[in-house]
């Protein structure tokens, strides 16, 4: 669990990038090869809100032939392509075009030429082929789909020469009141063209007590064979962390401070979540530090320097001080006017 928690940090240098999602399958195989206990895809998996998109794209009845995921890196598009079409039966790792039971996936927008591109948008806009799923970045589908001033239009825009005034720009709003949204919901109904845009998700309350649920169940811990015969776990700070995040109390508690973050202007994307969270498990170490000869190991270990590793710190952390160096998140800078212990005395 902790080089799975490791491999989700974005600042862990000598970690397995995991969360690039084409190379997470290969990594947890080897995970799981090796701790026949590791759980399952399944077991990992945290809900959100747009399981329910997901659960309604085989349903007959859903009002949308094509539908663009949008936002920037790190957001989860990929992964929900990949979501998609486990839903849809597909078994198979996606591929820069998949076709799958009636739809066709484009996992990344910027992975297919330009031309391919215009021609499957400009044959689904005119009711040609297969239902439509395509993950692109803002400034390409900006790019697209309007209207040009001056010169020809593309052959997506010739198809459905309103759809950007009528969805995608309005979809594309920083914030939209509820009569602007209401009239872009019977938009999209009537062109049955879905806009999902990422960079407006907050998920931040409904997705942090879950994922530190899920990751910090005791049978994962000290209910496993190897955590729970560690001679380190008496003094284990990443241990201690894994039972104290059980809690539900903390884990409101943390998913306010990153609100907070959130409602501050800072972006959270779905990475960049995950990441400061498993730096809160783990602290930034590896089991390594804390058994026979590490910076941390036993008695040498001095009581003050494993507090630095607790989550409450590991929270705050700004720099990679400490007898392990353990490198902040990129979001941890943000959240240093929350931290408690500016205003207390550490003698």
């Amino acid at each position: 669990m902790v080089e799975y928690l490791n491999s989700l940090r974005t600042q862990e240098h000598g970690a397995n990038p995991s969360f690039v999602h084409e190379n997470r399958k290969v990594f947890l195989d080897r995970l799981r090869t090796a701790a026949s206990w590791f759980p399952n895809d399944e077991a990992l998996y945290v809900r959100t809100r747009l399981d329910d998109l997901v659960d309604r794209l085989g349903d007959v009845s859903a009002h949308c032939d094509l539908i663009f995921l949008t936002g920037d890196a790190g957001d989860g598009k990929t992964a929900l392509c990949a979501q998609v079409a486990r839903h849809l039966a597909s078994s198979d790792e996606l591929i820069d075009i998949t076709d799958v039971n009636g739809w066709t996936i484009v996992k990344d927008a910027s992975e297919v030429e330009p031309e391919l591109l215009e021609e499957l948008l400009a044959k689904r806009l005119s009711g040609i082929g297969p239902k439509l799923l395509v993950a692109i970045n803002e400034g390409r589908l900006r790019r697209m789909m309007r209207p040009p001033d001056n010169g020809e239009a593309g052959l997506a825009v010739k198809a459905c020469p309103n759809l950007w005034r009528d969805v995608i720009e309005p979809a594309l709003e920083a914030w939209i009141d509820d009569q602007a949204a209401q009239l872009l919901d019977d938009r999209m109904r009537a062109e049955r063209v879905l806009v999902l845009n990422f960079r407006n998700r907050f998920h931040v309350p409904a997705v942090v007590p879950r994922l530190l649920e899920v990751w910090t169940r005791a049978e994962y811990w000290e209910g496993s064979s190897v955590c729970g015969g560690c001679i380190a776990n008496q003094h284990c700070p990443i241990l201690a962390n894994a039972q104290a995040l059980r809690c539900s109390g903390v884990q409101n508690n943390i998913s306010e401070v990153l609100q907070s973050a959130h409602f501050s202007g800072q972006r959270l994307p779905f990475r960049r979540l995950q990441a400061v969270l498993a730096l809160s498990v783990t602290g930034g170490l590896k089991c390594r530090d804390l058994q026979a000869g590490g910076a941390l190991a036993g008695d040498q270990a001095n009581p003050l320097d494993l507090l630095q590793y607790r989550y409450y710190e590991a929270l705050f952390r700004t720099d990679d001080s400490g007898p392990v160096k353990a490198a902040p998140e990129a979001i941890n800078r943000s959240l240093g006017p929350s931290d408690p212990g500016r205003t207390s005395d550490p003698q």
